[in-house]
């Protein structure tokens, strides 16, 4: 039997093979990289830029961190004195962490008053809800002892929180909310809600949930607390003077002179032993009319 080889046509067909593989490999590759260049110049998370006249109309400063609370970056910020720390995020304009410098827990670790803290500010604009804990803001902490957040939308309402740190225990908030009045807009504060899952700062977990709970002081000097013993949810539809997260040692009080209209005030207990008790303070604002208005209230971290 006469043995084969192979002829030209078979090494032709073998190379031609070669070379559109190569050919097909190359364009795929290219198309790849053009893909990828498109989805790195899309902006899947836009947020409107602020105009630096806006800026320097509310008296904030374009720091670094101001830069990167526009590109929806959180951006921690804090303020203290000899006596506490506050640690905020411009994620809602929020305070994070309350720390009291003079004191420890039961087990010598630094006292967290605060950890665990929803707090959000409803507005009613243009007849569209907006939550605070839901916004990035502008911060700007250019100043001593005091913390702006701002934020606006794209008709330039604006929300202004401004937070400032006093001696002692207090701190105080500003908000100030900015109409657009050529469109005919309107920024309506509608309430203010307040949950804070209560720490475990001294040693018996029995103990301090028998003595957490809220106290209230209401317009007329009257003051009164929420059960010791049993979850309640109370609402109260007269104006309060101040609200108070009692603990066994510590409080967190919210006060005003005349931003709070009412509040409905919640009180219970986890089913864990993570945290002693869940209390909650929902405020409503007195309605003062303005298309743009300023209010105030105060937080006093009291031992």
């Amino acid at each position: 039997m006469e043995k084969q080889g192979f002829d030209i046509n078979f090494f032709i067909g073998i190379f031609l093979i070669f070379a559109l593989l190569w050919w097909w490999n190359i364009q795929s590759y290219q198309s790849t990289v053009q893909e990828e260049e498109v989805v790195d110049t899309v902006d899947v998370n836009p947020i409107q830029n602020v105009d630096s006249t806006v800026l320097s109309d509310t008296g904030l400063s374009m720091t670094t961190s101001t830069k990167n609370s526009l590109d929806k970056v959180p951006v921690n910020y804090s303020l203290s004195n000899d006596n506490i720390s506050i640690h905020f995020s411009n994620f809602g304009a929020v305070i994070e962490e309350v720390t009291m410098l003079n004191y420890q827990t039961h087990d010598n670790l630094p006292l967290a008053l605060i950890t665990d803290f929803d707090f959000d500010f409803k507005f009613d604009i243009n007849g569209q809800i907006i939550h605070t804990n839901q916004l990035y803001f502008i911060g700007d902490d250019s100043e001593v002892n005091k913390l702006k957040f701002y934020w606006e939308d794209a008709d330039k309402n604006s929300i202004t929180l401004i937070y400032q740190l006093l001696d002692g225990y207090q701190l105080t908030c500003d908000v100030l909310t900015n109409v657009n009045d050529s469109r005919n807009n309107f920024v309506e504060p509608l309430n203010l809600m307040v949950t804070q899952q209560v720490n475990q700062l001294e040693k018996h977990l029995d103990t301090e949930r028998s003595t957490t709970t809220i106290k209230y002081c209401l317009s007329n000097n009257d003051i009164s607390q929420m059960p010791l013993m049993r979850d309640k949810q109370k609402m109260i539809n007269e104006k309060v003077n101040w609200v108070a997260h009692r603990q066994q040692f510590f409080s967190t009080i919210f006060s005003s002179e005349e931003s709070f209209n009412a509040v409905d005030l919640a009180v219970s207990t986890p089913e864990t032993e993570r945290y002693v008790k869940t209390l909650s303070s929902n405020f409503e604002f007195v309605d003062k009319g303005n298309s743009s208005l300023s209010f105030d209230f105060y937080f006093f971290f009291y031992c």
